[in-house]
């Protein structure tokens, strides 16, 4: 034991038995604290020992404490170093540093945003292209306008349209085209007399009108049953006229944003510019037949005089270009006065002989003095 090779270091090298007897040792002299290691002792594959070996850890400590203490002291020096000399341009940098941080945070949000903002843009031109071209495929103005509006409901992902065009003669709203609404309800919202007070705002004003989040007080009773929220009436315009009312509605609560409100603020001037044309290609298409069918009946007159085919004639371009069911004609006798039934198309011969009763003879004569 005392020959074991050594590394510098104090130790207290023993053997002992199983029953912890020393066998045989070699000591030094060891300050405390201290650590110690074992291992056994085998003979043919049986343990009859232990070796220990003993050794002081004070060394490690004293060595553990000097680093430490030189480390205090470089970290110190460092500390005081950057405190008296460049901690203030340090403190400047970081400063700077933070600052085009945030203005190239600023600048990253600012094209996010636009790049959003275009394409959000460049996705509403596509969806008015659409419904545009979806307004302008069919010249009937009903056909079209039912197309349009389920592009409209397509474009912004919402599941009620409803399009209502102004009568001229009667003032009421005429319903031309729906979706999401039962048939039922759709008929109640054709016969109404009396125009709904949103859809009458809209009509006078010309502005839109948004209901996000109704109270069950604000809906009506047909509105309730159809489960129709959130909505937005907005005014169908066309050649500096207000045409008529597009509703566009969800069965939840869904809000409308801005955006949306802008773009079907677009689609109901893209309806009603459709609707104006439309209905200006129908009248001077009628405008067109009614000039032929005088230039035809001008035409007769002056190539026949016979009287019962040039009546003819002109029975059947007034149904032609009019568009109506039945027509008469009565002219007075020059000489006994009286006004005689001499053409006539769509009425039997019962409603004829009831015709003539009803109109008293001098009535008659009395309106075509007065002009009527």
């Amino acid at each position: 034991l005392s020959r074991r090779p050594r590394s510098g270091f104090a130790e207290v090298r023993r053997i002992v038995d199983n029953d912890n007897k020393i066998i045989a040792q070699s000591v030094d002299a060891l300050d405390s604290p201290t650590i110690m290691r074992s291992a056994e002792l085998l003979d043919s594959g049986v343990v009859v020992g232990r070796i220990e070996i003993i050794r002081s850890l004070r060394p490690l400590l004293i060595r553990s404490g000097g680093a430490a203490l030189f480390g205090l002291l470089l970290g110190w020096t460092v500390f005081v170093s950057l405190k008296i000399f460049p901690l203030r341009a340090l403190v400047r940098a970081l400063a700077d540093n933070a600052r085009l941080l945030r203005e190239a945070e600023r600048r990253a949000n600012e094209y996010a945003r636009l790049f959003e903002e275009t394409a959000q843009l460049a996705q509403e031109q596509t969806a008015l292209s659409a419904i545009a071209n979806a307004a302008s495929q069919s010249l009937h103005v009903d056909e079209m306008l039912q197309n349009a509006l389920t592009k409209t409901l397509e474009v912004t992902k919402r599941t009620i349209g409803i399009v209502r065009l102004k009568d001229d003669v009667t003032g009421r709203l005429r319903m031309v085209g729906h979706k999401g609404i039962s048939e039922a309800h759709a008929n109640i919202l054709d016969k109404e007399q009396t125009i709904g007070r949103k859809a009458l705002e809209v009509l006078s004003t010309g502005e839109i009108h948004v209901m996000n989040n109704p109270s069950p007080a604000e809906l009506m009773m047909g509105s309730r049953r159809e489960g129709i929220q959130s909505r937005v009436w907005v005014p169908i315009q066309g050649h500096g006229q207000i045409l008529g009312v597009l509703t566009v509605a969800s069965s939840v609560v869904q809000p409308f944003e801005t955006r949306e409100v802008e773009l079907l603020k677009a689609v109901g001037s893209i309806f009603g510019t459709a609707v104006a044309n439309a209905r200006l290609l129908e009248e001077t298409e009628q405008r067109a037949k009614e000039q032929e069918a005088l230039n035809v009946i001008a035409k007769a007159s002056n190539q026949s005089l016979h009287r019962d085919e040039l009546l003819d004639l002109v029975l059947n371009k007034l149904l032609e270009v009019m568009g109506r069911e039945r027509v008469s004609i009565r002219l007075k006798n020059p000489v006994t006065g009286a006004v005689q039934l001499v053409a006539h198309r769509g009425f039997s011969q019962n409603e004829v002989d009831d015709l003539l009763r009803r109109v008293p003879i001098k009535r008659v004569i009395k309106s075509l003095h007065l002009g009527n």
